[in-house]
């Protein structure tokens, strides 16, 4: 999710580092098609919940549905928007496998709890998004560290990130 709303924010300035001016157009595609990697994510937790409770003809069957869906879609937004178009599609098929892996874990196997798990990381990708867009006017590597020191030290705030949790992190980095 951070990673999302940082791309989304800073596709201009991304695309002008890596590619030059010549591939401005390729922005809004980014800011669009970034969605997706959330999205597979995911997806990809209902997925092996599904694996692993023996439901994979479901895991195909969705995966099959949002192919189709990923053909349809493009056939109907590149034509009226081109590679935003394709981007948007992408995404769109993306959400609906993971609309259908979380009916099929909900209906075959538990109800996702999202709502106690949100609220916290959405508060710091919330004020990160506002650190990112802030720091833009300072040039790109302003404003990707100032967003994850805000991100990291919001979620260490509400006790996401616990000092245990950084101790081993750090121990492990050490050895």
């Amino acid at each position: 999710l951070p990673v999302a709303i940082g791309v989304t924010i800073l596709a201009p300035q991304i695309i002008n580092l890596a590619y030059g001016s010549a591939y401005a157009n390729s922005a809004m595609p980014l800011q669009f098609l970034i969605w997706s990697v959330p999205l597979i994510i995911v997806s990809g937790h209902f997925r092996n919940v599904l694996i692993a409770a023996n439901l994979q003809h479901l895991d195909v069957l969705w995966v099959a549905l949002s192919a189709l869906s990923n053909i349809v879609l493009n056939v109907l937004l590149i034509s009226m928007w081109g590679m935003v178009g394709a981007a948007i599609a992408t995404t769109l098929s993306e959400l609906v496998l993971v609309v259908l892996g979380y009916w099929s874990v909900s209906r075959h196997i538990a109800r996702p709890s999202l709502a106690g798990n949100l609220p916290r990381p959405l508060l710091a990708a919330s004020l990160m998004a506002a650190a990112v867009w802030w720091g833009q006017n300072f040039g790109i590597a302003v404003s990707v560290a100032l967003g994850a020191l805000i991100y990291f030290a919001v979620l260490f705030l509400v006790g996401e990130i616990r000092p245990q949790q950084l101790a081993t992190f750090f121990r492990s980095q050490a050895s």
